[in-house]
């Protein structure tokens, strides 16, 4: 009988697992952020990020394919040991706690801005919080499922941003590499933070129904994820000027402004309510990579205590405290430093680490 029979999941959950759990609230200032830092060439960076991501997402599939019934926790305990294993899962837990606390107050954050400005943050943290935690109770299977009704849920959204384009001027992304190269590079690592969410396949592989699709599994979740960056980022970057861009906080948002229809105003509102369902699901992909952990970790199958325990905390922070933008900025660029260790350093160098000691391991016994 399969270790984990009761939460597996489907190839299509997999791929919209790792697909959600990278595409959340930074797509809204993402095309911003690229144009400050390497102007209308930034989209560029885009496919270079997906590149870096997609390898490292391959390298994550090696490793486990050596190890098919692990998962992260017992992972690290095979090849170093309690202690050192200990400390390497905290870092672990630690590292998807933060993260899903940024996507969810930041998401908060937009709620205020785009559509509830009067109300108090802990109401709308328990809007999410409530759906959050009797989806995530379920374990990795109905999140999955939901992750597909999500996707398909929002599966229009891209059609409409390519409305814009008809008022657009394409001379803007001409010509190709106007600062040189090294803006784009220094944009690509700043990207890079948009497209972690790879390494949660130390996690999804041993639920996997059919773990011989994980391969093209990872590259169409991460190709998805660079589909739906790269055509915001575009649509802006060809619709506002290069100077005008950089007024915009949210420009993927903005932009809908310029879409009219007579039956309906606001659109970009709407819109905006919509994607709250795919931000959803990016925190609760997070939550539950740290509280599965945390139950692996305590010898304990129940990870619903750990949940709870979560957002009570979460809740806590809202009530007594007014989270800001510039605090959130501040959370996300410490958690993309991190992330450049945790979601791409590290794989990669435990992959090393795997080929030596299996090397050894054989010498060893023959």
């Amino acid at each position: 009988m399969k270790k984990y029979k009761l939460n597996e999941i489907t190839t299509m959950q997999y791929i919209f697992l790792i697909h959600g759990t990278q595409l959340g609230v930074g797509m809204l200032q993402l095309p911003r952020i690229l144009a400050e830092m390497a102007g209308t060439d930034g989209w560029i960076s885009i496919l270079n990020s997906w590149i870096i991501s997609t390898i490292v997402g391959l390298i994550v599939i090696q490793i486990m394919k050596k190890n098919p019934e692990r998962t992260l926790p017992e992972l690290l305990k095979h090849y170093f040991g309690k202690w050192a294993s200990t400390v390497l899962t905290i870092s672990f837990i630690l590292f998807f706690t933060l993260t899903a606390i940024a996507e969810l107050l930041r998401s908060i954050l937009f709620v205020k801005v785009w559509l509830l400005p009067e109300t108090p943050d802990y109401i709308i943290l328990a809007s999410f919080a409530i759906p959050g935690y009797m989806i995530t109770c379920g374990g990795i299977r109905i999140i999955g499922r939901y992750a597909e009704l999500a996707f398909f849920l929002t599966l229009g959204i891209p059609l409409l941003y390519l409305i814009p384009l008809k008022d657009g001027n394409w001379h803007y992304l001409l010509p190709l590499f106007k600062e040189g190269i090294e803006p784009v590079l220094l944009a690509t690592l700043n990207t890079s933070y948009s497209f972690f969410g790879s390494e949660i396949a130390f996690l999804l592989y041993p639920m996997l129904q059919r773990k011989q699709y994980a391969t093209i599994g990872m590259i169409t979740g991460n190709t998805l994820t660079m589909v739906a960056y790269l055509l915001a980022t575009l649509v802006c970057f060809i619709y506002f000027s290069p100077d005008e861009i950089s007024r915009y906080n949210e420009p993927s948002v903005s932009v809908l402004k310029t879409i009219e229809f007579r039956f309906i105003q606001r659109l970009e509102i709407l819109l905006f309510a919509v994607y709250l369902l795919a931000i959803l699901k990016t925190w609760m992909n997070f939550i539950w990579a740290a509280t599965f952990s945390t139950s692996q970790l305590m010898g304990n199958p129940d990870h619903k205590r750990y949940l709870r325990f979560f957002l009570f905390v979460i809740v806590l922070y809202t009530v007594f405290f007014n989270h800001t933008f510039s605090q959130n900025d501040s959370l996300q660029m410490w958690i993309g430093k991190a992330s450049l260790f945790i979601s791409y350093l590290f794989p990669i160098c435990l992959y090393g680490y795997v080929l030596v000691y299996e090397r050894f391991r054989r010498s060893y016994i023959t």
